[in-house]
């Protein structure tokens, strides 16, 4: 808890200070209007305020008595409003800082984390649910931000209390020392229940990331659930999932009102004691118990409400521990491209041919990790080449070393003779556009998400990477053309159009590398060949470099790579290896017929 509270200060120090300064004058007025209640209740005769014994106040007062009573009472009532009136404006602006300070640090933390999300390397992301990623978004910051608003509370009524004690021991230390014990004997008492409370938080952040888990997988998987017919299995297992987020809200709930029922029910009791010590052995008179007891009203809520809070604070706890271990490994994992670019402008082009100069990697170290073993092979510049094999074979994770997602155990990879590493890898991505066989589209219009990932492209860009992609002609035939809302991941268009928005979205980067990573795998024949007809529009003019499972995607290609279980086993052109007896590739071809 107190690397939350630091962390809070830290980031709102000047704000915080400002605002417990704040906190103390509110704290001081609110003292003053009490101790107004003393000439105010002395002037209507209810007490004699010489009896409680408060000589400040009848000694700085002795002016009121030489005045009017009427006169007396509208002053004392005057100066009463006007520091209720600068109560008010400075609780209102504590209200207003405690949003700033909170909702400041919310962004900051979401800001930190998404930056840290976008830097870190791409194993790690792959490693990870993005439902946990999402539900630490969402969720788990969204509690850090109750814990904040309940910590600057806790400081409020802490101020207000120590004022409030203040007046009190002024007027009876006796009965004040009582009220301070019974109050630190109640709070001993309910100690289990903030060891409790943090049990309780880790077990409603672990329930709540499952629950949005599950909601993120039935979604993704409504279709299959539906076409398989196991609805109801698959509401069952929901069901289960909110019924234990029910049960630990419901056991928070009864854990949060075990401190209301004994603090009500000890503040009964100490009520009846306190009156029968004023009267049996302090001899108060009965008129300053009104003073005393209106003390005690307003400082024994502030022993039930800092316990209340400071559980609320240790359920919010495990949110933030998850947080900050999320935000350390990916700290932990970050790419070094961040850094290292500030100091490498050099811009890397493929002029001749990129070159995988003995390149292995594995996912992990153990020996059933697939792994890619002294990969060597060149990719010409400006044509077309095919990487084809079964699935698994490593197919993917080529690219991804290409596109330096993932960095290679061993060897290089080099462009030209450059070698692309850690401090050039973001300017060698800015050669390379992507189109993956799973495409990417927002909810919004075609022209977003064409601008988004190209800001500044202009109509004729776009028209001229549109008609590159043989995505024009449809495009053009909707009432709203380039306006046209796609719906969530593009649902409204099909499959062949996604993947040709995706194309021309990668065209319009103006790359020099264009890597198809199977790209035609689940179109239909039609969108297939106005897939084809684009790429063959391309040919010669920047560097292909084509995954296919359909060979016919890939016969004109100008180099063929045949890769299984992590090695290139054969290589060179179409026609040749189509014809090579007892080729790996000719058998492939041998199946698609």
């Amino acid at each position: 808890m107190l690397d939350f509270i630091r962390d809070l200060y830290k980031y709102s120090k000047k704000h915080f200070i400002q605002n417990v300064i704040f906190m103390i004058i509110s704290g001081v007025t609110s003292g003053a209007g009490i101790l107004l209640l003393i000439p105010l209740l002395s002037l209507i005769g209810i007490i004699d305020s010489g009896s409680i014994g408060i000589n400040f106040i009848g000694d700085n007062l002795d002016f009121l008595k030489q005045m009017p009573e009427n006169i007396q009472l509208m002053i004392i009532l005057v100066v009463y409003v006007l520091l209720i009136t600068f109560q008010v404006l400075f609780s209102r602006k504590m209200a207003v800082l405690n949003v700033e300070i909170v909702q400041g640090y919310v962004r900051h933390l979401r800001v930190e984390l998404y930056k840290r999300t976008v830097h870190v390397e791409w194993s790690s992301i792959v490693s990870k649910n993005k439902s946990d990623i999402a539900n630490t978004f969402a969720v788990e910051i969204s509690r850090i931000a109750s814990g904040s608003v309940i910590f600057l509370k806790i400081i409020s009524e802490l101020v207000l209390f120590l004022v409030q004690m203040a007046i009190a021991f002024y007027i009876s230390p006796p009965l004040t020392a009582f009220v301070m014990i019974c109050g630190i004997v109640l709070a001993f008492l309910m100690k289990s229940t903030l060891k409790e409370s943090k049990t309780l938080g880790s077990k409603i952040q672990s329930t709540n990331k499952n629950l949005l888990f599950e909601i993120s997988e039935q979604l993704n998987g409504i279709k299959e659930v539906k076409s398989y017919g196991i609805e109801d299995a698959q509401i069952s297992s929901f069901s289960q999932i909110c019924s234990k987020v029910k049960e630990n809200l419901l056991r928070f709930t009864k854990l949060q009102s075990r401190p209301q029922i004994l603090y009500k029910t000890g503040a009964a009791v100490i009520i009846s004691i306190i009156f029968y010590l004023m009267v049996t052995f302090f001899k108060i008179e009965p008129s300053a118990m009104i003073i005393i007891l209106y003390i005690f009203s307003r400082v024994w809520p502030t022993f039930s409400s800092f316990q209340g809070n400071l559980q609320n604070i240790l359920v919010a706890i495990p949110s933030y521990m998850s947080y900050k271990e999320l935000l350390a490994e990916f700290a932990g994992n970050e790419s070094k491209e961040k850094s290292s670019d500030q100091t490498s402008s050099e811009s890397i082009v493929s002029k001749q041919q990129i070159r995988f100069d003995h390149v292995s990697f594995a996912y992990r170290d153990e020996e059933s990790s697939f792994r890619l073993e002294d990969l060597s092979f060149t990719l010409p510049a400006n044509k077309m080449t095919a990487i084809v094999g079964k699935s698994g074979a490593g197919k993917s994770t080529i690219i991804d070393l290409l596109m330096m997602f993932l960095k290679p155990k061993s060897g290089r990879i080099l462009a030209d003779e450059t070698e692309i590493n850690a401090s050039n890898e973001k300017s060698w991505r800015k050669q390379i556009a992507y189109v993956p066989q799973d495409p990417f589209l927002m909810n919004g219009t075609i022209r977003e998400n064409l601008t988004r990932f190209n800001p500044g492209s202009g109509d004729e860009e776009i028209k001229d990477a549109m008609e590159m992609a043989a995505a024009w002609d449809f495009t053009s035939k909707f009432p709203e053309g380039l306006n046209t809302q796609i719906g969530d991941r593009g649902i409204k268009l099909s499959g062949g159009e996604k993947q040709r928005i995706v194309l021309a979205r990668a065209l319009l980067r103006k790359p020099s590398i264009l890597v198809l990573d199977e790209a035609t795998s689940s179109l239909d024949n039609e969108s297939e060949f106005a897939i084809q007809q684009a790429i063959g529009r391309l040919r010669g003019s920047l560097t292909l470099i084509v995954i296919a499972h359909r060979l016919s995607t890939v016969k004109n290609a100008d180099q063929m790579l045949v890769i299984d279980s992590g090695k290139v086993i054969e290589s060179g052109p179409y026609e040749s290896l189509a014809v090579k007896e007892g080729g790996s590739f000719s058998r492939m071809l041998d199946f698609t017929r």
